[in-house]
């Protein structure tokens, strides 16, 4: 019996190397073949932007395989393109530069403060990054000493890999009063929760809340009576650059009661990725403590640690592909990513127009002008069911 099973195993294996021979011999080799391809001369494309093969490449009598073209590294490139003529399929080499023209982002105001003989460093004072060049040189420009009351008249200069550079004049304060001493915060104004239903509840609205350990306990019954229709609840946090990720204390609470009481669930998780590894790691760990839940609407990736990026060697390019990382993976596995930030980081920072936003911008009336989702408006809002201010949002259905 063993030799029986061996000989038809043997004859098997034969068979599957003939059929692999065979096929290897009929497939036809690609022919390199310029004679049908009119391309572009001195091709210059800028980075991590999108364009087409068919914008620069016309075959004669032919057919072209499209496809994005590679900006992802600035210089010269080389390119492997197919294309269909004479119903053969050829190919040929395909060439072109990829550049960075973009000069780097400095925020910030016109003045800082410091103690005598303390140690700032300046050169982080300021919100810098470039767009594609994660450490871009950053200096300061003109004399000053840290050790003597005065006020100093100098420049901040960041200069990225491709020489492209931006420039902020400031004046450097040095007294012996405390370092760029914080105005009191403003006593910002309770906003009540049923008032704010009132004015922004419609057909093609839905009014609800996000929360997370800073609530405490919440009594969802009586969010529920007050008409609560969904609820953006933090599954986690990272511990800061580098740091494990940790499940809110009352995210299975939460997400329990929510599901209970039948208010419509999304999450969001508060990151510190820096690597493409660590964006897709948190989507999965995210996925991963919501599935054995209902969840309704978005998992959100939450990013706010903008003074740390200069220390960090993040592109803004980088910073975004981050978020779209996120957001793919969790849409690879059947839910719906989103992207959390105020308007002016909105305005500034993220290009992330074919995902979509949940907005932060606490006002009457917001003159955000870009597209998003979620409208998160006060921070200060007030309702049964919580102890404390509690974020309140709008959520557009037809936008």
């Amino acid at each position: 019996m063993k030799k029986i099973i061996f000989s038809i195993l043997g004859i098997l294996i034969i068979g599957i190397i003939l059929i692999v021979i065979l096929t290897k011999k009929t497939e036809e080799p690609v022919i390199e073949d310029y004679s049908y391809v009119m391309v572009e001369d001195n091709i210059i494309l800028d980075v991590n932007q999108k364009y087409y093969l068919k914008d620069y490449v016309t075959i004669k009598e032919g057919e072209l395989e499209d496809s994005l073209i590679d900006t992802s590294f600035i210089g010269k490139k080389e390119q492997e393109v197919y294309y269909n003529a004479d119903n053969t399929r050829r190919k040929f080499m395909f060439n072109y530069e990829v550049v960075d023209k973009v000069k780097p982002l400095i925020l910030g105001g016109g003045s800082l403060t410091f103690r005598v003989n303390s140690e700032p460093e300046l050169i982080y004072s300021f919100f810098s990054a470039d767009n594609y060049d994660p450490n871009p040189k950053r200096e300061i420009i003109g004399e000053y000493d840290l050790n003597q009351i005065g006020s100093y008249n100098l420049e901040f200069k960041v200069t990225d890999s491709s020489g492209n550079y931006s420039s902020k004049k400031f004046t450097l304060h040095i007294n012996k009063g405390i370092s760029n001493p914080p105005k009191p915060p403003a006593e910002k104004p309770k906003v009540e929760y049923e008032k704010i239903y009132q004015e922004h509840k419609s057909k093609n609205t839905l009014i609800g809340l996000d929360v997370s350990k800073w609530q405490g306990e919440i009594d969802f019954d009586l969010l529920k009576e007050n008409k609560v229709e969904f609820i953006m609840i933090r599954v986690g946090y990272q511990k800061g650059f580098d740091g494990e990720y940790l499940i809110d204390p009352f995210f299975e609470r939460n997400i329990t009661e929510a599901n209970r009481v039948g208010i419509p669930v999304g999450g969001y998780f508060y990151t510190y990725a820096k690597t493409p590894v660590e964006a897709r790691e948190q989507a999965l760990w995210v996925v991963n403590n919501v599935k054995d839940y209902k969840v309704t609407y978005p998992l959100v990736y939450d990013f706010e640690s903008w003074k740390s990026i200069p220390k960090h060697n993040l592109s803004l390019d980088g910073l975004n592909n981050l978020a779209k990382i996120f957001m793919d993976t969790v849409n690879e596995l059947g839910y719906k990513g989103m992207n959390y930030s105020s308007k002016y980081y909105l305005n500034h920072i993220w290009n992330l127009n074919d995902y979509p936003v949940w907005l932060a911008h606490y006002t009457k009336k917001t003159d955000y002008e870009g597209p998003y989702d979620i409208w998160q408006l006060t921070d200060s809002g007030k309702i049964p069911g919580i102890n404390g201010d509690v974020d309140v949002n709008v959520m557009y259905l037809n936008k």
